[in-house]
């Protein structure tokens, strides 16, 4: 049976989440995703892996916010990856299809967006004024190598689930 793991963050993309498993889900396509996950970091990392490994594909949701980052803080300056970039990584080295929706700041109402950077700014970790820069740079990296990855840009949630209507999952390897 394919299936897809979805990937995500919890902030901004919580509610998305639970809907693309269902729009998923009902296309005949079993999704997986990582709020079923434990919270032990060490866990956390093995379970992300093992499901990406057996899953068909990921649809990966790289919005602008930075996620929980991964591990202890790096040494000051380098970039420490968040659980949703070490999943889009993780998936490009298993040479996973994936399906990369680049989630436009017009996506979220302006109030929203504005609280989600404060939430994220607002963590209690020594590095969380940087999350918003590596998120960015994150972001530049996808799109900068747009023969890589085939990213494509989404402005609204009527266009990420029109997107999500149209995949042809008979293009995807059917693992059976």
């Amino acid at each position: 049976m394919r299936s897809v793991f979805i990937s995500a963050t919890t902030r901004g993309f919580a509610e998305l989440r639970s809907t693309i498993f269902q729009i998923v889900r009902s296309q005949g396509i079993d999704p997986l995703e990582q709020k079923d996950l434990t919270p032990e970091a060490g866990p956390v990392r093995a379970e992300i892996e093992e499901k990406i490994s057996r899953a068909t594909g990921v649809i990966s949701l790289v919005g602008p916010f930075y996620g929980f980052p991964m591990g202890p803080p790096p040494a000051e300056g380098r970039a420490r990856l968040s659980y949703t970039q070490h999943e889009f990584r993780y998936a490009s080295t298993k040479k996973k299809q994936m399906l990369i929706y680049i989630i436009e700041d017009s996506f979220f109402e302006p109030d929203l967006l504005a609280e989600g950077h404060r939430q994220e700014a607002a963590q209690n970790l020594p590095d969380a004024r940087h999350f918003r820069n590596w998120q960015n740079e994150f972001r530049q990296v996808i799109t900068g190598e747009t023969d890589k990855y085939g990213w494509v840009s989404i402005p609204s949630k009527e266009a990420l689930f029109t997107r999500l209507a149209r995949i042809d999952w008979n293009l995807w390897p059917d693992e059976r």
